[in-house]
């Protein structure tokens, strides 16, 4: 949320969260300018890379799509123990 407020001139950010059989899912995707995929790799840019970071220890999966000109996925699932009763869909924020 922070780097889509900051960087991406979003005019829009959706935020999904849904649970799967074994898993919570959440997205959130922005509308923004997109972003350069060789840029993350820049010695001052820790957005995404602290992302996957918080995420290792209990994230099963972190996606990044990017589209330059077209927004940006950020999806994680995280797997639970046990069963969990599936959601009717996904819940925006």
């Amino acid at each position: 949320m922070t780097d889509a407020a900051r960087h991406s001139k979003a005019k829009r950010v959706d935020v999904a969260f849904h649970c799967e059989p074994k898993a919570f899912v959440v997205e959130i995707k922005d509308n923004g300018i997109g972003f350069n995929v060789q840029n993350i790799c820049r010695p001052n840019t820790f957005g995404l890379v602290g992302m996957r970071e918080r995420t290792l220890g209990t994230a099963d999966e972190m996606v990044i799509v990017r589209k330059r000109g077209c927004g940006a996925l950020v999806r994680v699932r995280i797997s639970v123990a046990g069963t969990i009763a599936p959601s009717s869909g996904s819940h925006n924020v």
